[in-house]
């Protein structure tokens, strides 16, 4: 079976290490003049995560211009690169368990994220993620297209039964227009309106293991 892993708020608890990449860049915006958001802790930013960055900007600061908001993503992609390395980096509690033990049992693992490519490949080498994944999907190698059409390149590299895991509505949205099994994960960063769809909804890494091994079981049975 091929596992079809969100990154950020399934497998990575991304908060710190986002909210101070992007606190980082708000001194020198709000030097040139801009008024930047009062809400910027790492509770008030998790909110952005599982958006592109053009997403994020767009919404936290939309009077910022266009040439200022790729300045200020480019300097917080570079501050995250520089946060792994640092140690900010860190995957949830009992994600690396998890992960060789669905690798031991047979299954194809493959990471689909809206994140950056680089941001990706800088965890994939912190990590060693090819210890556990076949396959890395970002969307700005496709053009920042949504996680359901980038899932036509999954489809085609690995065939076969797929169950889609992530904490926000573009994972869900996967399953829904694909027709494949959905796990929402509620530790992470996305609201419960979100995970409409989802066949079943994980509190903790222990119920993504449970919730996992249900759905097999529900493959198996067809």
């Amino acid at each position: 079976m091929i596992l079809v892993f969100d990154f950020d708020g399934t497998l990575h608890d991304t908060a710190a290490l986002y909210g101070r990449a992007v606190r980082s860049v708000l001194p020198e915006l709000e030097k040139d003049g801009y008024a930047v958001p009062k809400e910027c802790s790492d509770r008030d930013l998790s909110k952005y995560l599982g958006m592109t960055g053009q997403q994020m900007w767009e919404d936290f600061m939309p009077a910022l211009p266009t040439e200022l908001r790729e300045m200020a993503r480019e300097k917080v992609g570079q501050n995250l690169r520089t946060g792994i390395t640092e140690g900010y980096a860190r995957l949830y509690d009992g994600i690396p368990e998890l992960l060789s033990d669905l690798k031991e049992q047979g299954h194809t693992l493959v990471i689909l994220s809206n994140c950056r490519e680089a941001y990706l490949m800088a965890h994939r080498a912190y990590f060693s993620l090819d210890q556990w994944f076949s396959g890395y999907y970002c969307s700005s190698g496709y053009e920042n297209a949504p996680k359901e059409v980038i899932f036509e390149s999954i489809r085609s590299d690995f065939p076969g039964e797929y169950i889609m895991i992530g904490d926000r509505a573009s994972d869900i949205r996967v399953g829904i227009v694909h027709h494949i099994p959905t796990i929402a994960c509620s530790y992470g960063f996305g609201r419960e309106e979100e995970w409409h769809g989802a066949d079943c909804v994980a509190s903790c890494v222990q119920e993504l293991a449970e919730s996992i091994s249900m759905v097999q079981g529900i493959y198996r049975l067809q």
